[in-house]
């Protein structure tokens, strides 16, 4: 068992915590540098979202975790694809490693208001 649930709904927001690269089919950190694992980070919290009938505009608030922060020129353009109305609030931050030597992790927060749980 994990120590941490993948999100927690608390009154009219989701916490999501955060996303590795992981394919979820395999288990594994999807090989190829930032790009693909920044692609695969953002979707795997669209399914997350997608699994409680929410969409990517739910999200308010992000915070990017890059091992370098100079990545960031590589994640902005696929980042922003997935949000085609409006961007959520974020933070981005470099970090000294993170785990299973991902280069990306991403958290957020949605706010669902009256979407159903």
């Amino acid at each position: 068992m994990q120590p941490y649930s993948t999100y927690r709904k608390e009154g009219d927001y989701v916490y999501l915590s955060g996303q590795l690269p992981i394919n979820l089919q395999t288990g594994e950190i999807v090989e190829g540098g930032i790009v693909e694992q920044t692609q695969q980070v953002m979707e795997n919290i669209q399914s997350i979202l997608q699994s409680l009938h929410l969409s990517m505009d739910s999200l308010v608030r992000m915070n990017l975790y890059l091992v370098n922060i100079e990545d960031i020129s590589e994640v902005n353009p696929i980042y922003t694809r997935f949000f085609p109305n409006k961007l959520p609030s974020r933070v981005a931050v470099g970090v000294q490693a993170l785990a299973k030597q991902s280069l990306i992790e991403i958290d957020g927060i949605a706010f669902c208001g009256l979407a159903s749980s």
